[in-house]
């Protein structure tokens, strides 16, 4: 039988956002059908990776992690059962809701003016809105979950504690392979579920599974406050039907390279300036479909394999702890209404809050895990309507106690040419 070449190669494995809706689990069929077994999608049978026979990785995913933090702190004396509708408004955006208030309409990044309609049309008052503009509470929670999180994977009895590694603000793995994960872990994710939310009263979902892309895909099963496992052979059925986007690691550029290949070997057309929301929904099977000569050419070959091997749900990537890893970027942004922002007064004044925002956070970094100095500053420019960004770095002053008057002059010599082009 002709093999692909991927998997093949024993050695092709490279080690390595994307949130997974409820939308996709459920289009996809949380029930999977029958398995993809070996003998149906000839594969031999020593190409399924080892991972999947030794390994058991927890996949801890924080439900609606900004809209439960505001409850906890806003509504301290409430039972999460009769948590009301919270809408959390960034400006002019609700950039995410809890699920009481999804149930009612609102949705992640609608305008506030429809969320608010959506609250007059049922009597006003229903929808708690809550201010997210400021992270710092949210950072100080994610930071106790994390901390709380590392205190259970430490307290074994084992000579050996098992590797956390965070994925975000609000998502984190957990190697439990050292403590007989394979033979029990449901009740380790259970007793990690119960302990986060005994120690910062958090609800979390838990995927179980033998890798940490599988085990973040089954954390998305159960949601909110669910525990669920995934196995090969589910996986296998599942992922076809899985947009592309669930496929950790595919910034925009290579998403966007893929999209070319993949719609040219679907033999789908769709015109180069169609609109994001018009797109095609491209599925890990159109992945599948895709020779990895094409991928090769567009994205390179270890990255090929790599993307090709993950649609197939084999992912051989260690959980690395980062628990002392000091983060490579720090990023603080915001947006503005069209008729906002009319000149470069304004502009220098918003940049000046941005550059607080920005102090404040490394500071809250070097806190926790010591100083560190920066290496450049980036300053980048979106435009709706327009695709891409527009980026400059300079350097960071070499001076002490950089403060947010500093960063905002860098930043201000930078930005009329990044807003008006070169030379106007």
């Amino acid at each position: 039988l002709k093999q692909r070449e991927y998997l093949m190669d024993d050695d092709s494995s490279s080690d390595e956002d994307n949130d997974i809706f409820m939308s996709d689990i459920a289009a996809a069929g949380i029930q999977p059908k029958r398995s993809l077994l070996p003998s149906q999608s000839n594969k031999p049978p020593q190409a399924l990776s080892r991972c999947f026979h030794q390994r058991c990785v927890l996949h801890v995913d924080v439900d609606c992690f900004y809209a439960q933090s505001a409850f906890i702190r806003n509504f301290p004396n409430t039972d999460l059962a009769d948590e009301p509708p919270i809408a959390m408004r960034q400006k002019h955006i609700i950039v995410t809701a809890n699920y009481p208030a999804r149930e009612l309409g609102v949705k992640k990044l609608m305008s506030y003016e429809g969320a608010v309609q959506i609250d007059k049309k049922l009597g006003g008052g229903v929808l708690k809105f809550i201010d997210a503009s400021d992270l710092t509470l949210f950072r100080e929670d994610a930071f106790h979950i994390e901390s709380t999180i590392r205190e259970w994977a430490s307290s074994t009895a084992s000579t050996r504690s098992c590797p956390v590694q965070k994925r975000g603000m609000d998502e984190f793995d957990v190697d439990v392979t050292s403590r007989g994960g394979k033979n029990n872990g449901r009740d380790l994710a259970l007793a990690l579920q119960k302990f986060i939310h005994d120690k910062t009263s958090f609800n979390v979902s838990v995927g179980i599974a033998a890798s940490p892309f599988l085990a973040k895909l089954a954390a998305g099963r159960k949601k909110p406050n669910g525990v669920s496992s995934l196995t090969q052979q589910s996986a296998a059925s599942l992922l076809p039907k899985m947009p592309l986007r669930i496929i950790p690691g595919l910034g925009s550029n290579t998403a966007r390279q893929i999209r070319r290949s993949v719609l040219k070997a679907n033999n789908i057309k769709e015109p180069e300036d169609v609109d994001r929301k018009d797109r095609v929904t491209l599925t890990c099977a159109n992945l599948k479909r895709t020779p990895l000569t094409e991928l090769r050419a567009s994205i390179g070959g270890e990255a090929a394999r790599r993307f090709l091997q993950l649609a197939d749900g084999i992912d051989d990537s260690e959980v690395v702890d980062n628990g002392n890893e000091m983060k490579k970027i720090t990023t603080v942004e915001d947006s503005f209404k069209s008729g906002t922002v009319t000149s470069f007064s304004v502009l220098e004044k918003e940049c000046l809050k941005i550059s607080n925002r920005l102090i404040t956070t490394m500071e809250a970094e070097c806190k926790r895990l010591g100083i560190r100095e920066g290496a450049n500053l980036r300053v980048t420019v979106r435009e709706k309507g327009i695709r891409g960004r527009r980026s400059k770095s300079v350097p960071w002053p070499k001076i002490p106690h950089v403060n947010a008057n500093v960063l905002r002059t860098l930043a201000m010599a930078e930005l009329p040419s990044l807003i008006l082009g070169k030379g106007d």
